[in-house]
């Protein structure tokens, strides 16, 4: 199994197959999508209770399941922040936030990455720099 195998898996993914669960965190909104000025990012945030990820459509995430389950023991085709995304790329159930310039995109990945959770991008969700 590899990266292509995992887009192939999620592009393919029908959203009768997804479980209730996840379809209602995605109808929470919890998938972010960033813009800096006018361009869009394909880099994409889930916002958990206890931790956030940075998600690459179709072919990565930052969650523990995705990097030992389908990276490391290839186990699993995706995890199920993957199938969020697309689920919530499909239906747009996503929220959009606009940043200043790319120091800050860096700044929210770096705290995903090293803190599993970005106090920056929770800051941003809750002032004015959502989109709708």
């Amino acid at each position: 199994m590899d990266v292509n195998d995992t887009e192939k898996h999620v592009a393919s993914f029908s959203s009768k197959n997804i479980d209730r669960s996840v379809i209602g965190r995605v109808g929470l909104k919890k998938i972010v999508r960033v813009k800096i000025g006018d361009r869009n990012y394909f880099i994409y945030f889930y916002v958990g209770e206890k931790h956030d990820h940075m998600i690459i459509p179709f072919s990565y995430c930052s969650c523990k399941n995705f990097l030992i389950k389908v990276m490391t023991k290839k186990a699993r085709l995706s995890c199920k922040h993957l199938l969020m995304l697309k689920y919530a790329l499909d239906n747009s159930l996503f929220r959009t936030i606009r940043i200043n310039n790319d120091k800050v995109l860096k700044n929210i990945i770096d705290e995903i990455i090293n803190l599993g959770i970005s106090p920056t991008l929770r800051k941003l969700l809750h002032t004015r720099n959502m989109e709708k």
